[in-house]
């Protein structure tokens, strides 16, 4: 039996959105002195029904769609109940008063509506309860500028609390370095505190590490994988945007591209402009379009980025709903051989070393692919020895003599690429083939009436070096001439099928006299050995291929019968039908898995030593996504060159980044929820939002307050609240002391 004394607070969400933040702040439990506190969300109230929805599903508590401005204090009263919620926690819309959006905009009646929502939403909390029925604590959370941006609001606010009776503190804080978030997240936050009710002062979180954006998004499966569910598809986007992605390095944006008018200039010194292409009608549009219009001197404004690559290691900046201003892509350094399979590769497999770090274990059979043996070398291309811009370079690497040009210094290398001389040869390639320059007999034919040359031990028509025919000029003295009477009359002599034949020698050649006859059998009869008497049963090779009647009888078995190199038929035509076969079992189904493709989810047959997709069943139906294709910068320019796009429904190529050698890609949704605080599964399902428009979730999870920051805060206002409690009188608050009732707090 537990010893615990369990605590509950409640809890309710005024503007809650889609509950990025309650979901964290739900999860809030402290102990103190063997006493628990935990809270419960009894609803929030938001004007957009799929936020709602949303918020029902992730906390589980009831929600009611409407517009706060609009609503009258007994319909908060009829909603919450009675009494109000321990804490209420609002977070009214920051558009207004965000410095991404413009001042002369912000001053629009639309925006100015939005920055009174908090005052409204004040003076309606107050009119709907009374006394103690009040909340004990009010948590306002909006973005920094709003104190610039909105003194007005933020005046009354914080009159309307002390009105009230409540003591009332504004603190400026980062919300990353409080819970430990991958992403730095700056807000301004009220609290309305009842110091009777609750008279423990609430502490400021402790700041933690800033994780970088690849802690959080590692574990996730690369982008597109349907089994993280429907908010992991990469955003489409156009080819000329990627590309600009892969050139903008990690941590920068748009402005760190080349300047206009020099893109070609920086691609060619690096190497990467396409050879081989007509680029001509290209050049402007890379010019115009990949270059950044920054000026040099021009002011660089942050708050008006595009295109951000954010560092894998690095914290991300505020996450923020759709747009071109925020966070947008990340450089993902994850090895793209694993995209869309499902599996993590062997670890160093196509590893690159870090210039400035320790090498890995050197061993015997270190290659890319089964370690790190390839290293990331910063020096520019202009230093490699095989670029013509190094002073210093071996000039005879690789180097090409032109034919009619004097030779170079002969040295004694014996390898091309350490300066053996390597020569244009322009002559005719039938000359070399036959070295008649350099070999003077080969396939020489001698005069009739010119002297042989000296006679070697070895001479050949066509390799030789010296002629070994002879041009003989005649003709009617020739052994086989047709008018010489001593000739040898059995020299390639046919002999007709009908005639007898000439005398049998012991020449075993043609051209000696050999005796040859014209067969006017089929060579097919020839071949199958059924040309002698008899070759039915035994003379030839009867059997060769031979198919044997049912009805008659089988000729001798001999050991070792086969369908193609036996003299006897190994093959029997069988007359009986597939159905009877099947019944005898040594049908078609005799062997059960022939081409057999197994389902996904059942499990295997039997594993045996030969295996194949001709003996068992072998195949599987795998459901997963094939590879995304990936490709270099050099490709990605041609295929822009082309005006190519990826086919609709198709995954796009992934660009390897001549910069950083990682695929920058835009964020999914699913990454940016994650980077929120979110789990990427909830209840064993992919975290899924009640809405069919990618840009509306985009838009909830920018407007939530990340999980883990609301999680840390909850954890510090529970704490108070259960001191208080529990009778608790001085409290350390920062580096001071405080007694219940006498803190300061500076507005």
């Amino acid at each position: 039996m537990s010893c615990i004394q369990e605590h509950e607070f409640t809890v309710g969400y005024l503007f809650c959105g889609a509950g990025v933040g309650a979901y964290g702040a739900d999860c809030a439990q402290v102990e103190v002195d063997g006493h628990r506190a935990t809270v419960r969300n009894v609803g929030g109230i938001d004007f957009e029904q799929e936020r709602c929805d949303t918020f029902t599903k992730l906390t589980g508590a009831k929600s009611l769609c409407a517009d706060i401005g609009r609503m009258r204090p007994r319909e908060l009263r009829a909603f919450f109940g009675p009494r109000a919620p321990y804490f209420m926690k609002w977070s009214p819309p920051c558009k207004g008063a965000s410095r991404l959006t413009s001042k002369e905009r912000a001053a629009t009646k639309k925006y100015q509506d939005m920055n009174r929502l908090a005052v409204k939403a004040a003076r309606k909390v107050l009119a709907a309860w009374k006394g103690d029925e009040r909340p004990v604590m009010v948590v306002i959370e909006n973005v920094p500028a709003y104190r610039h941006r909105c003194p007005e609001n933020l005046a009354e606010v914080l009159r309307l609390g002390r009105r009230a009776g409540y003591e009332v503190s504004v603190v400026e804080h980062d919300l990353g370095e409080e819970a430990g978030l991958a992403q730095r997240r700056q807000r301004l936050t009220i609290c309305w505190r009842d110091a009777k009710r609750c008279p423990v002062p609430v502490a400021m979180p402790s700041k933690k590490r800033l994780r970088g954006v690849g802690e959080v998004l590692g574990p996730l499966p690369f982008p597109d994988d349907p089994r993280a569910g429907k908010h992991h598809k990469l955003p489409r986007i156009e080819w000329l945007n990627a590309v600009r992605l892969a050139l903008v390095p990690p941590g920068g944006d748009w402005r760190d591209l080349p300047p206009r008018g020099g893109v070609v200039a920086w691609l060619e010194a690096r190497g990467l402009w396409p050879a081989g292409v007509d680029t001509s009608p290209f050049r402007d549009l890379v010019e115009e379009q990949l270059g950044t219009p920054v000026q040099q001197g021009q002011q660089r404004r942050e708050v008006h980025r595009r295109h951000p690559v954010q560092a894998w290691a690095e914290p991300a900046p505020t996450v923020a709903g759709p747009g071109g201003a925020g966070l947008c892509a990340v450089e993902d350094p994850r090895p793209l051989d694993a995209l869309g399979l499902g599996h993590s590769p062997r670890r160093g497999a196509a590893g690159v070393t870090a210039w400035d770090g320790p090498a890995p274990t050197v061993r015997g059979v270190a290659r890319h692919d089964n370690g790190g043996a390839a290293v990331a070398d910063p020096r520019a291309l202009e230093g490699v020895a095989l670029t013509h811009a190094r002073g210093e370079r071996f000039a005879d690497q690789y180097r090409v003599q032109d034919w009619s040009a004097p030779g170079r210094t002969v040295t004694g290398a014996t390898d091309v690429q350490a300066g053996a001389p390597v020569v244009a040869d322009a002559r005719p390639l039938d000359a070399l083939a036959l070295r008649a320059d350099g070999r003077a007999g080969t396939c020489g034919v001698i005069d009739w009436r010119e002297p042989a040359g000296t006679v070697i031990g070895m001479p050949y028509v066509s390799g030789g070096s010296t002629p070994v025919s002879v041009a003989d000029p005649r003709l009617d003295g020739i052994a086989m001439g047709t008018d010489n009477p001593l000739r040898h009359r059995n020299k390639y002599a046919v002999t007709g099928w009908g005639s007898p034949s000439g005398t049998v020698t012991a020449a075993s050649r043609p051209g000696s006299g050999a005796p040859s006859v014209a067969d006017q059998r089929v060579l097919e009869l020839v071949g199958l050995g059924q040309t002698a008497t008899g070759a039915g049963t035994y003379a030839g090779r009867p059997g060769l291929f031979g198919v044997m009647d049912e009805h008659a009888p089988a000729p001798t078995v001999s050991g070792s019968a086969t369908v193609s190199s036996s003299n006897t038929p190994a093959a029997l035509a069988d007359s009986r039908a597939a159905a009877a076969l099947d019944a005898l079992g040594v049908g078609p189904t005799c062997r059960n898995g022939f081409y057999g493709v197994l389902e996904w989810d059942q499990p295997a047959r039997t594993v045996t030593g030969s295996l194949q997709v001709d003996n068992g069943s072998a195949a599987i139906a795998d459901p997963r996504p094939a590879p995304r294709p990936v490709i270099s910068i050099h490709l990605a320019l041609a295929l822009l060159a082309e005006g190519w796009e990826p086919p609709k429904g198709a995954l796009a190529p992934a660009i390897l980044s001549p910069l950083s050698g990682c695929w920058h890609r835009p964020l999914t949704t699913l990454e940016l929820a994650v980077l929120q605080g979110l789990p990427p599964v909830v209840d064993g399902q992919p975290l899924e939002f009640v809405s069919s428009s990618d840009a509306r979730v985009r838009s909830m999870v920018g407007d939530g307050i990340p999980a883990g920051g609301a999680l840390v805060w909850q954890e510090e206002q529970l704490l108070a609240a259960l001191k208080s409690k529990l009778g608790h009188g001085w409290s350390l608050v920062s580096d001071f002391w405080f007694r219940p009732g006498f803190e300061g707090y500076a507005a």
